[in-house]
């Protein structure tokens, strides 16, 4: 049987991930609908909260410090692209 000793592999399961935004504070807020547009186009979901913050999450992801991870990433390559702007990933 399935997932027993010697009953072959066990079913996939999910990890239990629960999906939840991050936050990303800009020091420009001229910029948040750039980089919503910049997580959008790689599949996240990005919405403007206030002034200079955005909110992220990456429902797909395997878990919340993988999820935390391409987040992270993704802003880096977006602040390469904008030298000028800096953002923070919020605790």
């Amino acid at each position: 049987m399935w997932g027993e000793p010697g009953g072959g592999f066990a079913p996939f399961q999910p990890s239990g991930h629960a999906v939840s935004q991050m936050h990303i504070w800009l020091d420009d807020p001229t910029l948040v609908d750039d980089l919503c547009a910049h997580y959008r186009r790689s599949g996240f979901v990005a919405e403007r909260v206030d002034g200079g913050r955005v909110e992220v999450a990456l429902a797909d992801a395997p878990s919340r410090e993988q999820e935390r991870l391409e987040v992270l990433l993704h802003l880096r390559v977006w602040e390469a692209v904008n030298p000028d702007a800096r953002g923070e990933l919020l605790p």
